[in-house]
């Protein structure tokens, strides 16, 4: 059952999804293109602010895509538990745990190919403006040793741990949505809930992208009064915590609903 539930709820998206992922390439080719039309056309200022304005269009564009198409999938998890669908969702003959696990891993895997598509179209879109694939600016600078290697290692588990926190802030928040939505039948309460959720899950993710840009791009570790191991540790475990709450009061109501189904 747990996979029959990973594979619908994978599924359930897909068809929205796939024109968007079009419009997501075909905008990062239009982008770069009119970056190196632009580039190569300084002399005609008419023409050349023309493609400029349509190279910060499609980059507004694909940033867009990227954020809307994480929200559909969220949307379609939300469709499943939180609408008229909900009662079809609840009656399956699976547990709360098969239910959620599914559920989340479906996200989760969406969120990992969104984010491919996303860095793919990236690279497309420097290939078409002949600045290249090559991401020199966000190398550390000097020379590449063992504490700058376990240093990233460390790195790539904080983002593992803070990017499923954040996935796992959206879902409580929906479901909590839910729970108030349908005690108070208000959609403040049901805004409200999931602006928390995304606040939460947007504040982790600021943390980790600024502490990441400032250890990768300075050579000198003494750029944190701190250690940047236990900056890096602290921000795991507090992230961990704050995730393995939020799965738990998901649990806790996705429980409750189906002993109610």
């Amino acid at each position: 059952m747990f996979l029959k539930i990973y594979k619908n709820s994978f599924l359930a998206p897909l068809k929205t999804l796939i024109p968007i992922f079009i419009i997501h390439f075909a905008l990062a080719i239009v982008g770069g293109i009119s970056i190196k039309i632009t580039d190569s056309l300084q002399e005609n200022v008419p023409i050349a602010t023309l493609f400029g304005v349509i190279s910060a269009l499609s980059s507004v564009g694909i940033t867009g895509l990227g954020i809307g198409e994480i929200v559909l999938v969220f949307a379609s998890f939300r469709k499943a538990v939180a609408t008229d669908e909900a009662y079809l969702t609840y009656t399956l003959p699976a547990t709360t745990g098969q239910q959620l696990g599914a559920r989340t891993l479906s996200i989760a895997t969406w969120y990992v190919i969104i984010t491919a598509i996303s860095t793919v179209a990236t690279f497309v879109y420097n290939a078409f403006s002949g600045k290249g694939l090559f991401l020199t600016d966000v190398m550390p600078s000097g020379e590449i040793n063992a504490e700058i290697v376990w240093l990233i290692i460390e790195i790539c588990i904080m983002a593992v741990v803070v990017i499923a926190s954040v996935l796992l802030h959206v879902i409580c928040g929906i479901l909590l949505a839910q729970k108030f939505s349908t005690k108070t039948k208000t959609k403040s309460a049901n805004a409200m809930t999931v602006l928390i959720g995304f606040a939460e899950g947007f504040a982790l993710m600021v943390i980790f992208i600024t502490l990441t840009v400032t250890l990768l791009s300075s050579g000198n570790m003494g750029v944190v009064n701190a250690s940047p191991h236990v900056i890096i540790w602290t921000i795991t475990v507090v992230a961990g915590a704050l995730g393995g709450l939020c799965y738990f009061l998901s649990y806790r109501l996705m429980g409750r609903w189906l002993n109610l189904a």
